[in-house]
């Protein structure tokens, strides 16, 4: 289960939280491994869209609305496109443009 857990330390100014992504992640990339026509993303793409995917997970924990929040990224080297899409209930999805 993908979870993400908030904490403060008592006396300091410092909050954080960590999230982890298991089933939602595993599901992302075995869609996309199945793809026959693009098949697995490369490991860097991989990576990118981890770190962009646990981002916004972050970035949607601490906004209080009911909406969407979509982080893209847009290049000119091997990966054109990343989009990363977090729910307000925490559903999300994660796609790249990849050249080659």
């Amino acid at each position: 289960m993908s979870e993400i857990h908030k904490f403060i330390f008592d006396g300091l100014p410092v909050r954080g939280a960590v999230v982890r992504l298991t089933d939602a992640w595993v599901e992302i990339l075995r869609r996309r491994a199945s793809n026959s026509t693009h098949g697995a993303y490369p490991q860097p793409v991989q990576n990118l869209l981890g770190e962009m995917t646990a981002a916004a997970v972050l970035m949607q924990s601490n906004i209080k609305f009911n909406g969407s929040l979509v982080l893209q990224v847009f290049g000119d080297g091997p990966v054109k496109l990343a989009v990363v899409e977090v729910q307000s209930d925490f559903a999300l999805r994660a796609t790249a443009t990849v050249n080659g």
